[in-house]
């Protein structure tokens, strides 16, 4: 299955999938699943503090994203897709800065915003389209990464910073969402080892795709086509502005349905161990990035309550995203051994195949892979038991019978692996 139809039929109807049918339109080479992060991120930052979900008494979620798009340079065209979003942000009256800052200069933008707008709350997104200008282990790089890593999910009051030249500076609560796009192999060789194995990545709704599926060039485009376009832009920055000054102020609840199907969810999520030691501190922010999906999701419907179908939603969307991260890291033969890169192979597979498909299926996608039967039998039979498949027996078996082959197999859990 193609992966644009795959996850456009995750969107639910609204703002969201009158975005992405836009860009469908106008043959956009970036795909969808990184569109919808990108003008998430908008939607979020734009609500900022004016509503919250709560995970706990005392624990409110608010809707600022961060996102970070990986793809193989210049494969999935992501800095036209991104600006797209963030023209229309800006035009809906948010305030995008594009490019790289020093720590002293995101200082200073965030107090210069927060006496702008009044609140005491300095508003910002940041889009970067190449990360590496932004991050790297020279040491005039370095402060920007715990900066950040405090900056992007401050519910608090005021953060206080140290700079270069010794002061001290007092950044306003900060409605921070980062939007950030780069290629994987930089990434993972590059930036300082605490940025992808802590905090600062857990923070970050990642994903990471390997190719597009739209190949398109016009170099004779139809004037009227071109106005269309800027008409349908301008209506979606409108659109925009309208859901955000809607979305109810304060407190948004969850259905009695959502409320359970989420302490359900919740409980299960939280016994599951990572497959890699790589994605636990993101695994330990799921709940939350959930809850955010779920907001902007909710927004975007001009919904005032998150109902159990939003949050199935947000909760597929986050499993779906989360799986491209694990993928990432598996295919870097750096930090990776050869028992996960099969694993990587088999999940993938699956995922390709709506995450489940029949064994003899997925040996025929697999087999060169193992290179004989009984590797692959003792390797399918392991990833059972760390419960990353399942597998479906046949007809009169009874569900625990080891029984091999089995019909079929399928993901546990769906992608979220």
């Amino acid at each position: 299955m193609k992966v644009n139809k795959m996850f456009k039929d995750l969107i639910p109807d609204g703002y969201f999938r009158q975005y992405l049918d836009l860009m469908d339109e106008m043959n956009s080479e970036m795909p969808l699943p990184f569109h919808f992060l990108a003008i998430a991120t908008a939607v979020g930052n734009g609500i900022g503090f004016k509503s919250w979900a709560w995970l706990d008494r005392g624990q409110e979620v608010y809707p600022h994203l961060n996102t970070i798009l990986f793809s193989p340079a210049g494969y999935c065209r992501r800095g036209g897709g991104t600006k797209i979003a963030m023209a229309i942000a800006a035009e809906a009256g948010l305030n995008v800065m594009e490019g790289a800052m020093t720590p002293e200069g995101l200082i200073d933008e965030l107090i210069e915003r927060s006496q702008i707008d009044g609140g005491g709350c300095g508003n910002l997104v940041l889009y970067v389209e190449e990360l590496s200008t932004l991050l790297g282990k020279r040491d005039y790089q370095r402060p920007i990464i715990p900066m950040l890593t405090k900056l992007m999910t401050n519910n608090g009051g005021s953060l206080d910073f140290r700079t270069r030249t010794g002061g001290r500076r007092s950044v306003p609560k900060a409605n921070l969402s980062c939007l950030f796009t780069t290629a994987p192999e930089w990434f993972m060789t590059s930036i300082p080892e605490e940025a992808y194995s802590g905090g600062f990545m857990s923070r970050f709704i990642p994903c990471y795709l390997e190719q597009r599926e739209v190949f398109h060039v016009n170099p004779n485009p139809d004037p009227a086509e071109l106005e269309s376009d800027r008409v349908k832009k301008k209506l979606l920055a409108a659109g925009l502005k309208e859901l955000i000054a809607n979305f109810p102020k304060g407190s948004i609840f969850m259905t009695p349905e959502a409320a359970g199907d989420f302490v359900t969810w919740y409980d299960e999520s939280e016994r599951q161990i990572p497959l890699d030691e790589r994605l636990r501190p993101s695994a330990t922010r799921k709940p939350a990035h959930i809850l955010r999906l779920a907001l902007v999701l909710a927004a975007a419907k001009g919904e005032g309550e998150i109902c159990a179908e939003r949050l199935e939603q947000a909760i597929k969307l986050m499993d779906w995203y989360m799986a491209t991260l694990w993928h990432m890291y598996g295919y870097n033969e750096d930090f990776v051994n050869q028992v996960k890169k099969l694993d990587v192979k088999v999940v993938e597979a699956l995922r390709k195949r709506g995450n489940e498909a029949l064994h003899g299926e997925l040996m025929r996608a697999c087999y060169k892979y193992f290179g004989d039967k009984r590797k692959m039998q003792a390797h399918m039979e392991a990833m059972e038991e760390q419960q990353i498949v399942t597998r479906i027996n046949r007809p009169g078996y009874p569900l625990d019978y080891k029984a091999w082959p089995p019909r079929a197999w399928k993901l546990v859990g769906g992608p979220s692996v």
